[in-house]
C-alpha cells in the first residue's frame, strides 16, 4: 500500500511539472517583450551650439554665458568612457539646459531613458562633484523651473557613468527631457549617449513577423528595401520624435533620399503582424 501510494505520487508530481512547463512556455509564446528605439542620440552630427535633431541648448535661469557645447576631443574624453563627440558644460557658475524635442510615448508601453555622465577635473586642474538633474516637462513648452525627475551631485569624478530613469509614468503623453547643470562654480560636466526605449507586449503575431522580414541596407543613402517571407500591407517611417514621416502602402523599397540624415523607425505591417526597426540615413 504505501509503495502504491508512493509511486502514484511521484508520477502525480511529474505531471504537474510537465503542466507548469508547457504553461510557461505557452505565456512566454504570447507575451514575449519587444524594444524599440524612440531615440538614440549621440550628438555626433553636431558642433558647437548647434545641436542636432531638434535638441535646444540654453539657461535657467537666463544667462549670457555659454551652457552646454558640443566637443570634439576623443583623446580627452574617450578614456573617460565616452566615444567621439560629448556635450561639456564648463563656466564660473553654469546654468546650462538642453532640451530634447517634442516625443511622444503611445499609452500601453514602459519606457527607458539611459545617458551618461560625468564630472571631468581633467586630472585634478579643476574642481570635481558636479551637480545636475533631469527634468520631464510637457511637449512644447519650455523649463520653468519644475521638479526633477533626478538631482544629483556626482559622487565619482573622470569616469563616464550611465544612468537609467523609468518613464513609463509618462506613457500616453508627448514630452521633452531637459538636463540641467547648476550649482557647480568652475567645474565641468560632460553628457552623451542619450537613449529612450519603449518595451511593449507582442502576440505570436507579431513576434513571427519579426522573425521573418528584414530591412537592408542600414546606413542607407537612397532606399530602404523590406524582405518579407508575408505580403506587406503598409510601412511607415517615424523621426526620433515619434512624429510620422511618411507612408507607403503594399511596397518593398521606400525612397528616402529626402530625409535629413539622423535616425528612423520603420513600421511594416502585413497579414502576420507588425515589425518595427531603426534604421539610419546618411548622405
Amino acid at each position: 500500500m504505501q509503495n502504491y501510494f508512493c509511486t502514484s505520487l511521484y508520477y502525480n508530481i511529474i505531471k504537474m511539472k510537465k503542466t507548469l512547463l508547457i504553461c510557461t512556455l505557452a505565456c512566454t509564446a504570447l507575451f514575449t517583450k519587444a524594444r524599440t528605439t524612440i531615440i538614440d542620440e549621440s550628438f555626433e552630427s553636431g558642433n558647437g551650439v548647434y545641436f542636432p535633431n531638434n535638441w535646444s541648448p540654453s539657461s535657467y535661469p537666463y544667462s549670457s554665458l555659454t551652457g552646454w557645447n558640443i566637443v570634439n576631443q576623443p583623446a580627452t574624453t574617450d578614456p573617460l568612457g565616452f566615444s567621439g563627440k560629448v556635450v561639456v558644460s564648463y563656466n564660473t557658475d553654469p546654468k546650462s539646459l538642453l532640451t530634447s524635442p517634442n516625443i511622444t510615448l503611445p499609452a500601453g508601453s514602459t519606457y527607458k531613458l539611459s545617458f551618461q555622465i560625468a564630472s571631468y577635473t581633467g586630472g585634478g586642474q579643476i574642481s570635481g562633484g558636479n551637480h545636475y538633474a533631469v527634468c520631464i516637462i510637457p511637449g512644447s513648452t519650455n523649463y520653468n523651473g519644475q521638479t526633477p525627475i533626478l538631482e544629483e551631485t556626482i559622487a565619482q569624478d573622470d569616469i563616464a557613468i550611465k544612468k537609467t530613469i523609468d518613464l513609463s509614468s509618462f506613457a500616453g503623453q508627448t514630452i521633452r527631457i531637459c538636463f540641467r547643470h547648476f550649482n557647480s562654480p568652475n567645474k565641468m560636466a560632460i553628457l552623451d549617449n542619450v537613449i529612450l526605449t519603449q518595451e511593449s507586449v507582442l502576440g505570436t503575431s507579431e513576434i513571427h513577423a519579426d522573425n521573418n522580414i528584414g530591412v537592408y541596407p542600414n546606413p542607407t543613402t537612397d532606399f530602404i528595401n523590406i524582405k518579407s517571407k508575408a505580403d506587406i500591407l503598409s510601412a511607415n517611417i517615424y523621426d526620433a520624435t515619434g512624429r510620422k514621416i511618411s507612408t507607403h502602402a503594399k511596397t518593398s523599397a521606400i525612397d528616402v533620399r529626402n530625409l535629413q540624415n539622423g535616425s528612423y523607425i520603420l513600421e511594416v505591417e502585413t497579414k502576420q503582424g507588425k515589425f518595427s526597426n531603426k534604421f539610419i540615413k546618411k548622405l
